[in-house]
């Protein structure tokens, strides 16, 4: 048998010889769904045209009366095309690596290039390994190059010489520290006086200590190391 719901251009028509069948077998609408296994409500929707039926319901509502489906149109639903799957194996590219390039990148969490300053002025590159180190309690990232603006016999530098900074504003006593003063950059050894001073500390050709406030000068960072020029 065909499994299709009844056109709903004959569907008044299906309704009232369901119902006709049901008067003449003489069952009411609750003894009729009895009999099919269905709802009254469904009987009663069925009969009065509210009820978009399918044609083996409508066969057994009509069995159950006696009698037969005596004309049906069906609208068949189409069966669902089955979905084809199409699996396509792609390969990835392969990427060949020059072993220059296999050798950079491993070096690249290795060895850092840090630019040199001249003031606010780049002029050169300083390589520095970095691996898994601090240098004197400094992270890596807080490492800055400056090149010495001038001789400064006090702490035996030469023009060009290169500092190491560690880049902080935290005096440790008696350290040789990057500063600004007065608009110029110098090296000076730094003490703590009080809360809101420092002690300028005379370098190697001597001199006299000098108490100023921090506002009056600005400190860059802790020298770490210097290279001196040959």
């Amino acid at each position: 048998m065909a499994s299709g719901r009844i056109d709903g251009g004959i569907m008044n028509r299906v309704a009232e010889e369901i119902k006709q069948a049901r008067i003449k077998a003489g069952l009411s609408e609750k003894e009729l769904a009895k009999k099919c296994g269905l709802a009254v409500s469904y009987i009663i929707q069925v009969e009065s045209g509210k009820k978009i039926v399918k044609e083996e319901i409508a066969e057994k509502i009509l069995t159950a009366c006696g009698k037969e489906l005596s004309f049906v149109k069906v609208e068949k639903e189409p069966e669902p095309e089955p979905v084809k799957v199409v699996v396509e194996q792609v390969k990835a590219p392969t990427k060949s690596v020059s072993p220059n390039a296999q050798w950079s990148d491993a070096l690249a969490g290795v060895i850092r290039n840090y630019p040199i300053l001249r003031g606010k002025k780049v002029v050169g590159e300083e390589q520095l390994v970095i691996a898994g180190k601090k240098f004197d309690g400094f992270h890596p990232d807080d490492i800055v190059f400056f090149e010495a603006m001038e001789d400064d016999k006090n702490f035996r530098l030469l023009n060009r010489d290169v500092m190491m900074v560690g880049i902080t504003e935290s005096v440790v006593n008696n350290q040789p520290y990057l500063i600004e003063y007065y608009g110029k950059q110098m090296v000076r050894r730094l003490r703590k006086e009080n809360n809101k001073g420092l002690v300028i500390i005379p370098g190697l050709n001597g001199g006299s200590q000098e108490s100023v406030s921090q506002n009056d000068i600005k400190v860059i960072g802790r020298i770490l190391k210097v290279s001196f020029k040959i």
